[in-house]
């Protein structure tokens, strides 16, 4: 998500990232200029305003400067604890478990 509320979401079969609306209307659409497999998208950079988004079939990793910046990832320690029902991953996140 970035700071202006969209979802962006990648569509590995087209070969496009998608940033949707609070209704997921797309707001903008950008398409790869390496292929049609785009698989994951990430903020980073310094302000987070750069899109990191891997190709998977030619093992590309893209970037793109977006006018909104990403939200900033919850830390290890910021992560809630692990839910009952549930097992600890080691990862500090939960994984759950069939009952």
């Amino acid at each position: 998500m970035d700071e202006a509320g969209h979802l962006l979401v990648a569509d590995p079969g087209m070969g496009y990232y998608r940033v949707l609306n609070h209704r997921a209307d797309p707001v903008q659409v950008i398409r790869s200029l390496e292929g049609t497999s785009l698989t994951n998208l990430a903020f980073g950079g310094p302000q987070r305003r750069t899109l990191y988004c891997t190709e998977s079939v030619p093992g590309s990793i893209l970037r793109i400067r977006m006018d909104a910046a990403g939200l900033p990832c919850a830390r290890p320690e910021q992560l809630p604890r692990v839910a009952s029902g549930s097992k600890d991953c080691g990862l500090g996140a939960a994984c759950w478990a069939p009952m």
